[in-house]
């Protein structure tokens, strides 16, 4: 088993919510990867879209939540989009850290009042590896870094509320990662949890070295929310 980048001199292990808002088949194999790169930490999973009934989550004793990527739209909303909504913006609101990626990045800057809508009026899908730039420090990635990430979407964010300020960009995507100016939220275009099987299956990365690169990168991004779910679990 892979060793966890977080040592503890404690048993205490913070839980984190990995919500899977898929309508089709669970990203289970992403789930996997996330909970054996992280085992310092415990995992409870929900399914909301899979299950056509309102979603009920457990706040009780919750470190953080991370909302998955989706292949519903935004622009289709459907209750269970807002119950994981009211649940993320109700643990917000405890100093609870919550990361979007893709499909939850969209959800929670919708929810916030942001538009959402299809990158290109064919609504085409982009997928496979590209370049995004950080144009100011989050999650533990300096100002002016690149980093090489896995993406596979339809819809991008278009417009920002007034409470969240954008944190990187590519030459096809303005917002690839935005923060919350004062709440423990960060929204990313991204894949970073994406598996070796996720990347050659679905995203269509296929060569091993830039696999390795899409998996480095992601890895770093996800390190960087755990360590703001430790610290404040610790508080």
């Amino acid at each position: 088993m892979r060793n966890s980048p977080f040592k503890s001199t404690t048993d205490f292990k913070p839980l984190v919510a990995v919500i899977d808002p898929a309508i089709r088949e669970p990203s289970i194999h992403c789930i996997n990867q996330l909970m054996i790169n992280f085992n310092n930490f415990r995992f409870v999973q929900y399914f909301p879209g899979l299950s056509h009934q309102k979603a009920y989550f457990s706040q009780e004793n919750l470190n953080g939540i991370i909302i998955l990527g989706s292949s519903a739209f935004i622009t289709d909303y459907q209750g269970w989009m807002n119950d994981i909504t009211n649940f993320s913006l109700t643990s917000l609101e405890k100093n609870t850290p919550v990361l979007g990626i893709c499909f939850g990045h969209q959800l929670i800057t919708h929810s916030l009042g942001g538009k959402v809508d299809f990158i290109t009026q064919s609504q085409n899908r982009r997928a496979g590896l590209k370049k995004i730039e950080f144009i100011r420090p989050t999650l533990g990635i300096a100002k002016s870094e690149v980093l090489h990430v896995a993406q596979m979407h339809r819809q991008e964010v278009k417009q920002l509320p007034s409470m969240l300020k954008q944190t990187a960009q590519s030459d096809e995507i303005e917002f690839e990662a935005v923060e919350h100016k004062n709440l423990p939220f960060w929204g990313l275009q991204c894949h970073p949890e994406s598996s070796r099987y996720a990347l050659n299956e679905y995203v269509g990365i296929t060569s091993p070295e830039e696999q390795l690169l899409a998996s480095t990168s992601g890895q770093r991004i996800l390190r960087g929310f755990f360590n703001e779910v430790l610290k404040r679990s610790a508080k």
